[in-house]
């Protein structure tokens, strides 16, 4: 690895509080020791003596957590390489000495502002490397586009406008990706037709949220899709159990960093909440000091983002135009701009989206 700073200064930044984490979890613990032992049985770690250490020798330990994610469809517990990690503030984290290197994948707004483009769309999962792409872009240059341009580390966000170049598509991408030792799989698509070429042992497993009306959501970026109805969904981003916890700096900022928002759909509730921390900071108050704002509001009527649900496709059928047309405006806290796709069809009418 390209290494820009002395790595001398780089300590060891080891697992305690993880350990101590496990040790009052057992269920916590088992998850976590399968994924070792995977990890170490796919060669991808070995067990290291610490008699056999040298104080001399140049060695780093990467630590890693868990993230507990009970709504995934198959990784329950993910176990993250956590690379900023320091050992104390003053202490240089991995990546403060490592040199940084070129961005190698598309950026997330512009792969779901692609998503939303066409009819049929299609979604999967498999590990990436982009070697593959270059290796293999004369046999399958459809897939090795999608590969480039419609992935998001391991996911992709792909599509067509009819069913056969759909399954072109799907095609490629087992073709592609096995030659590269990769298997792809937790698929999903609005099209039954489409699904009906795919395993279900290889599709994605659409849950069920008793808040949404909708037969069955996947987590998507971000996002929540309803593939039957080719809707979005908005998550809840703000704690939803009752809790008697007092409402503090600290509660409230742990609330804002889980606030994600990729295409802007949540953009006047970030706002809001922001504005809100702008005036905690105005007065000064301690981190663990009782709040009394509005907090408590944005919170209460939270729930209510999820009766708000958004086309996923922002095109039509049979269209013989497009433009687009966008508003701003300014106050003087903040500002804020829409962008609409415009349809026109040969008779003269219009849809927007």
């Amino acid at each position: 690895m390209p290494f820009k700073e002395n790595t001398s200064d780089l300590n060891d930044c080891r697992t305690l509080a993880l350990e101590k984490r496990l040790a009052r979890d057992t269920n916590l613990r088992d998850q976590y020791k399968d994924f070792i032992h995977e990890y170490e049985t796919l060669g991808h770690c070995e067990e290291v003596e610490m008699a056999n250490e040298t104080s001399t020798e140049n060695k780093y330990y990467l630590p890693h957590h868990a993230v507990l994610r009970p709504s995934s469809s198959s990784t329950k517990c993910r176990v993250v390489f956590d690379a900023s990690a320091k050992s104390s503030p003053a202490d240089f984290s991995l990546n403060d000495v490592l040199m940084v290197g070129s961005v190698v994948q598309s950026d997330l707004f512009s792969i779901i502002l692609r998503f939303r483009k066409y009819n049929i769309r299609t979604i999967s999962s498999q590990p990436l490397l982009d070697e593959t792409a270059d290796d293999e872009a004369v046999e399958t240059p459809t897939a090795a586009h999608v590969l480039r341009e419609d992935f998001y580390i391991d996911d992709a966000l792909s599509g067509a406008d009819t069913i056969h170049d759909a399954v072109d598509i799907q095609l490629q991408l087992q073709l592609l990706l096995c030659k590269g030792g990769f298997a792809i799989h937790k698929w999903c698509s609005n099209s039954d037709e489409f699904l009906s070429n795919i395993p279900e042992e290889f599709r994605e497993k659409q849950m069920p949220i008793p808040e949404y009306e909708a037969n069955g959501v996947i987590k998507l970026l971000g996002l929540l899709w309803d593939p039957q109805n080719d809707l979005f969904f908005i998550a809840n981003p703000f704690r939803q159990e009752t809790t008697n916890d007092t409402i503090s700096n600290r509660s409230i900022y742990s609330e804002i960093s889980k606030l994600f928002d990729p295409i802007g759909l949540l953009a006047p509730v970030i706002v809001t909440a922001k504005l809100l921390v702008q005036q905690l900071r105005k007065a000064k108050l301690e981190w663990n000091e009782p709040v009394n704002n509005e907090w408590m509001d944005l919170e209460t009527e939270s729930p209510l983002l999820t009766r708000i649900n958004v086309p996923r496709r922002v095109t039509f059928d049979n269209v013989v135009s497009y433009s687009l047309y966008g508003f701003a405006d300014t106050s003087s806290v903040a500002y804020g701009a829409y962008i609409y796709l415009r349809n026109e069809f040969a008779d003269g009418s219009a849809k927007l989206r």
